[in-house]
């Protein structure tokens, strides 16, 4: 007999547990693709607000920012695109912590990792923070909080090169691209 029970079992038990771990595995990917998806177009929506207003800045149709320090509503920014993007792979994650801490600022960055913003806007953490960084100024903080480079860029005239840079970065964040410059 060319075919032995034994061996016609084996393989029915083999090929049928190759296909349940690469239909599981299948699955997975999905799921973890659609969920990446999910957090790109989150990222974007939340990155998006102030991406319009930077264009608008540069287009002249608002004024840029005064001279009082906007660290706040900069960190609840950065803290509305981290929740956003729990979601994305480690690499479009890591590549978008980068750009955030470089837009924000480092302490506007590690406050809003260590404690996001509420959704409500209301936000006990940062308020308390910057009181704190006020009343214990030292040599680090004399000039007050270290700013990002969208603090300093929108300080400058619309045509300037410094906001163009801003806008190319916060179209990065907006889009989690890969690319490195």
């Amino acid at each position: 007999m060319p075919f032995e029970p034994n061996t016609i079992i084996a393989s029915a038990a083999a090929g049928g547990l190759a296909g349940l771990i690469l239909a599981s595995w299948r699955v997975d990917r999905e799921e973890r693709a659609k969920r990446r998806v999910l957090a790109q177009d989150r990222v974007e929506e939340a990155a998006g607000e102030l991406l319009a207003q930077a264009v608008a800045y540069q287009a002249q149709l608002v004024p840029g920012r005064s001279d009082a320090s906007q660290w706040m509503s900069d960190y609840i920014w950065a803290s509305k695109v981290l929740v956003a993007s729990r979601g994305l792979g480690r690499v479009r994650r890591w590549l978008l912590d980068r750009r955030l801490k470089e837009l924000v600022g480092p302490v506007a960055f590690n406050i809003a990792v260590a404690k996001p913003a509420s959704e409500k806007g209301e936000d006990i953490m940062g308020t308390a923070i910057i009181g704190m960084i006020h009343a214990h100024r030292d040599e680090k903080y004399a000039d007050g909080i270290p700013k990002g480079f969208l603090e300093i860029a929108l300080r400058q005239p619309p045509d300037s090169k410094e906001v163009r840079k801003a806008i190319r970065l916060l179209r990065r964040v907006s889009r989690t691209t890969l690319l490195w410059f």
